[in-house]
């Protein structure tokens, strides 16, 4: 079994959905902006999930990240998230940069969770491949806000960092927060925005996201190409689209 919990501040009319595949599975609401949900998932594989608002007329607000990862797993397990609402970091969830720009180089896949193991997810998406992100706090396994001692994240698929946290009861409301560092140098250039977040409950098997918080100024150029300015010999001289494709070919192969 799996317990869904999601905080997300919803109006009257609307309802809370897990999305999985092609299936769209009913929260519940229970308290101060919490919904809820308990599901039987495949336990020998990870699965690909989002969360779906639903309005009182039937329109839709997807959450953002685009999509959450829950790892293969033992037993039942706890998942904590947050409803995210589209901003600027949604561009970066994209596969121009989660497969291309900003795809980091040591990516693995999601460790397997097994019973009694806490594993904490990050969605930094916006994070340049030179770089690295970590998480620092006020307790001794977070470093007590010493740079030098950060906990190191592992970058995973779409623009997600994973760590496991040991079952630790000093971590449970332990001040943290998320940092960007430099690989070649390892100091870190980024502290996230905003006020210390707090641990929740760390233990049991458990699954918590977070998002991270910080200003994504990151700049690039590109270049701009007419269609009807491509010339080739299968095009009819008035450029088509088929020709972006071989324009693409040739500008790999320069």
């Amino acid at each position: 079994m799996v317990s869904f919990k999601l905080y997300c501040p919803t109006k009257f009319g609307q309802n809370l959905y897990i999305k999985i595949g092609d299936e769209m599975h009913a929260m519940s609401y229970y308290h101060n902006a919490v919904w809820t949900a308990e599901l039987e998932l495949p336990k020998s594989k990870a699965i690909r999930y989002q969360y779906v608002l639903v309005n009182a007329d039937d329109t839709q607000l997807l959450d953002s990240p685009k999509y959450r990862y829950l790892p293969a797993h033992e037993g039942d397990v706890d998942v904590e998230d947050e409803f995210g609402w589209r901003e600027v970091r949604s561009v970066f969830e994209t596969k121009a940069f989660t497969e291309c720009l900003m795809r980091q180089k040591d990516e693995k896949a999601l460790p397997k969770l097994k019973k009694g193991e806490v594993l904490l997810m990050l969605n930094a998406p916006g994070v340049l491949p030179e770089q690295g992100v970590a998480m620092l706090g006020n307790q001794e396994f977070l470093g007590n806000w010493d740079e030098s001692r950060k906990v190191v994240l592992t970058p995973s698929v779409g623009g997600w960092w994973w760590v496991k946290l040991p079952d630790n009861a000093y971590l449970t409301h332990a001040e943290y927060k998320f940092v960007v560092y430099d690989r070649a140098t390892n100091a870190v250039v980024k502290w996230e925005l905003g006020e210390n977040r707090r641990m929740p409950l760390v233990s049991g098997s458990k699954v918590f996201t977070n998002s991270i918080r910080i200003d994504y100024n990151w700049h690039g150029t590109g270049v701009a190409i007419p269609v009807f300015s491509l010339r080739s010999k299968k095009g009819w001289g008035v450029g088509e689209f088929l020709d972006l494709k071989r324009m693409a070919d040739w500008a790999v192969a320069l």
